[in-house]
């Protein structure tokens, strides 16, 4: 009995070591997008340490899941994945500015506490019922306090933020192509389920949309687009091709230098 399962555990080692790297990818960027004072540092932290970590901590934990035979819709599960998300949301608002916004290091924390409350717990009433509240209690107390200290403006906020939503709407956009342009065809007309009906191309299509929608809004708010443009960016998402040219039509574009007078 034992030597049967040692395969099957040596098997969830290198998961576990993925997952353990990102969230320490996720930890870094979370806190270091609120609690550091120069702004192109917290910009940097939020925008590729923490959505770096993040994509590997829901790659891992996914294929965690389906080694052990769990699904998303455990309570704890879905209650991790919105309270890392949340935290995300509150990295990349807190690094948008010179001074962090409370609300935005309350929510970059906080997400972060409950998801780690969650991940140990496997719980959501429990978690959220016990262990989770004092956690985020005291981490947002925290947050809220270092939030009003001011830092190095980073004049180079609007066109980096651009460069990194540009690159999370290719990685959507190829996402998006390959679950439709590939794997539902193979799946349909062929019979062939090329993930062996896990689910792991609709998975990572779902992690790139929704980080996608993140840097969308980020991005807006930092270059002030108006509703109407956000909502075509949203569809977008929705349509092959549609974030190719979308971000192509965003895109800034270079200042010509005008004609020297005659």
């Amino acid at each position: 009995m034992i030597r049967s399962r040692l395969p099957a555990m040596d098997a969830l080692i290198p998961l576990r070591l993925a997952k353990f790297v990102g969230v320490a990818l996720l930890t870094t960027g979370i806190v270091g997008s609120i609690l550091v004072g120069d702004q192109r540092t917290r910009r940097r932290a939020a925008q590729w340490l923490a959505t770096a970590g993040l994509i590997v901590v829901w790659l891992a934990g996914y294929a965690l899941l389906k080694r052990s035979g769990l699904t998303l819709r455990e309570p704890w599960v879905s209650w991790s994945l919105l309270s890392g998300l949340v935290a995300m949301v509150g990295a990349t608002a807190a690094a948008r500015t010179a001074v962090v916004p409370p609300l935005a290091g309350a929510l970059g924390l906080g997400g972060l506490a409950a998801a780690f409350g969650l991940m140990s717990a496997r719980s959501g009433s429990v978690a959220y019922g016990l262990v989770v509240p004092g956690i985020v209690a005291a981490i947002t107390t925290v947050a809220l306090q270092r939030a009003r200290i001011e830092g190095t403006p980073d004049p180079d906020t609007e066109d980096a933020t651009f460069r990194w939503f540009a690159w999370l709407a290719r990685a959507e956009g190829v996402s998006l192509l390959a679950l439709f342009g590939v794997y539902m065809p193979v799946k349909y007309i062929a019979g062939v389920q090329l993930d062996g009906g896990q689910g792991w191309f609709g998975w990572a299509h779902g992690i790139m949309q929704l980080l996608y929608i993140v840097a969308l809004i980020t991005v807006a708010r930092a270059s002030g687009w108006s509703l109407l443009r956000q909502a075509v960016g949203f569809v977008a998402s929705l349509v092959p091709f549609g974030t190719f040219v979308f971000e192509s039509r965003v895109r800034p574009r270079p200042a010509t230098a005008s004609a020297p007078p005659a």
